[in-house]
């Protein structure tokens, strides 16, 4: 009898090595499967080039540059509005604004609003550029069908210490050609509430990928941000606009 007890005993602590090893290795190969997907989705969408190019566009009647000189961002947004040039720059983390080319005072301007439509919006538009930061974690999700196309899904997630919360984006790749297709959010610098987007258009210049961007919402205010996209399969979504880049130029930086 005692013999019994013993080989049960080892038996069952073998059982636990095992399970253990296995989830670790399960776990490294999960985390080297995202990073494998990631890298293809950089390759395909130009993300090398961002660092050697300086890119203009316009989103209705607003200009905006973006550009990343040794490696420090810095991004511009020019609107006129009744015949005043209004010119905002962000440059490594400080925001600055123009009217006429005439410096203004901190907070003669409604910062968080600006912050939004500028870094909000270059961030959007240059996923998964931003991706690569530091200060995300990726990990891979299970795959998904939208639209009854299949796509790896990958989530990226950052710690939002103003708000104590956390940012999630989910991205949705095709299979077929690692191009973001579809994305999901709770990302307060970029939009107030979750959001649902679908990436069309896509057009390459100077190798970089552009798309335009439609925006879907969600009246149902406890949907998890990872069934988005069932809401949008069904559809139960709520289409609310659309970002259209306009007069796009990728110009070399100068050495």
């Amino acid at each position: 009898m005692g013999s019994f007890f013993l080989i049960m005993k080892h038996t069952i602590y073998l059982l636990i090595v095992l399970l253990a090893f296995s989830c670790v290795k399960k776990d490294k190969n999960t985390l080297q499967e995202s990073s494998n997907i990631l890298d293809k989705v950089i390759l395909t969408h130009g993300v090398q080039s961002y660092t050697t190019h300086k890119i203009f566009f316009s989103i209705d009647d607003t200009k905006y540059s973006m550009s990343y000189p040794n490696g420090r961002a810095r991004y511009t947004m020019v609107r006129t509005y009744q015949s005043v040039r209004n010119k905002v720059v962000y440059d490594g983390g400080y925001l600055t604004y123009y009217k006429n080319d005439t410096l203004q005072p901190d907070g003669s301007f409604p910062y968080q609003i600006i912050e939004r439509q500028l870094y909000g919006l270059l961030h959007s538009v240059s996923i998964p550029k931003d991706l690569t930061a530091n200060d995300f974690t990726i990990k891979i999700l299970d795959d998904v069908i939208i639209r009854s196309k299949p796509y790896y899904a990958l989530e990226a997630t950052s710690p939002n210490l103003e708000l104590e919360k956390t940012n999630r984006i989910i991205l949705y790749i095709s299979k077929q050609d690692f191009i973001i297709e579809y994305y999901a959010l709770d990302y307060n610098a970029i939009a107030l509430q979750k959001q649902f987007r679908r990436l069309i258009n896509a057009r390459k210049i100077n190798d970089i990928l552009f798309q335009d961007i439609s925006i879907f919402v969600s009246n149902d205010s406890i949907l998890p941000l990872d069934k988005y996209y069932t809401h949008y399969n069904n559809p139960k979504l709520v289409p609310t606009k659309k970002i259209e880049l306009k007069n796009i130029e990728v110009i070399p930086l100068k050495n």
